[in-house]
C-alpha cells in the first residue's frame, strides 16, 4: 500500500502498502309493501347507495401489513448514502471488521486476488463490482478457499479498501475524479507525496488534513498539479502491520 514516508516511518518505498375486492352486496328489503304488495316506487335511494358503493376507492392495506422490502446484497447497494467513504471504512465495510460472505456477491471467489503489489508486498482481497471497490483482508490464506473459509467463520478481517470508481464518496463529497483543488476546497489543503505504484498508474498519494486513513491517489503528482484527476481513493490504518 502506498502512503507518504512520514506518516509512519522514514523510508517509503519500505511503509507503503497496497488495500423487498371487496365486493359489496345490498338486499332489497324495500321492493315489497305490507302483505305482499308491490311497492309504490322503485327503491331509488338503495340504488343509490349502490352505485356510490361500487365508485368508491378500493381500501388500501395499511402499510405496516405489508411485507418488508428485500434488501439488496452489498455489491447492489448503489445509493449515495450506502458509500460514504471515511476513517472507518467505505460505507458498511469497516476497518478490522469482518468480511461476511453476503458482503461478498453470489460468487465471491471470482473477486478473488492475491498478488504484490507497492513495494513487492503481499496483497489479497476481493474486488466488488457495484460499486468498483477492491477490499484488502487479513489474515492472508493464499486461496480463494482458504479466505472464504474464514469469512464463514467471520474470521476475515477488513485491512483496506480501495475506490477504484465513481460513486463513493466523502461527506463532503470528494471521491475518484476529484482533483487537487476539489481536495482544497472540501477538505482543506492537500498534501501530495510521490510513492511507488500500488495497483499501477497510483505514483501519487495525497493526504487531506481532516481525514488521517484515506488517501487520494493521483497517476503522478506532476499531473496532479496539472489539474489531472484522482484515480483511486484508499482507506487504510498505517498502524496495521499484518496486512
Amino acid at each position: 500500500m502506498s502512503a507518504p514516508a512520514e506518516a509512519r516511518h522514514p523510508t517509503p518505498a519500505a511503509r507503503h502498502r497496497g488495500r423487498a375486492l371487496l365486493v359489496l352486496g345490498l338486499g332489497c328489503a324495500a321492493c315489497h309493501g305490507p302483505a305482499g304488495e308491490p311497492a309504490a316506487s322503485p327503491p331509488r335511494v338503495a340504488t343509490a347507495v349502490v352505485a356510490a358503493e361500487s365508485t368508491a376507492a378500493p381500501a388500501v392495506p395499511s402499510a405496516d401489513l405489508l411485507p418488508p422490502a428485500p434488501r439488496p446484497a452489498l455489491p447492489a447497494c448503489t445509493a449515495p448514502g450506502c458509500w460514504v467513504i471515511d476513517d472507518g471504512g467505505v460505507g458498511k465495510l469497516r476497518l478490522g471488521a469482518p468480511l461476511g460472505l453476503a458482503e461478498l456477491g453470489p460468487e465471491p471467489e471470482k473477486g478473488f486476488f492475491a498478488r504484490t503489489i507497492a513495494d513487492a508486498q503481499p496483497g489479497e482481497g476481493f474486488r466488488l463490482e457495484a460499486p468498483s471497490l477492491a477490499v484488502a483482508v487479513r489474515p492472508r490464506m493464499g486461496t480463494a478457499a482458504g479466505a472464504l473459509g474464514l469469512a464463514r467463520q467471520a474470521r476475515l478481517l477488513v485491512a483496506a479498501v480501495y475506490v477504484e470508481g465513481p460513486g463513493p464518496q466523502t461527506a463532503r463529497g470528494a471521491g475518484v475524479g476529484a482533483t487537487l483543488s476539489d481536495l482544497a476546497r472540501l477538505h482543506g489543503a492537500p498534501k501530495p507525496h510521490d510513492v511507488p505504484p500500488t495497483w499501477g498508474r497510483d505514483e501519487c498519494a495525497v493526504a487531506v488534513p481532516d481525514l488521517a486513513h484515506v488517501w487520494f491517489y493521483f497517476e503522478s503528482c506532476e499531473r496532479a498539479r496539472t489539474g489531472a484527476p484522482s484515480v483511486r481513493v484508499g482507506v487504510y490504518d498505517l498502524s496495521i502491520e499484518d496486512w
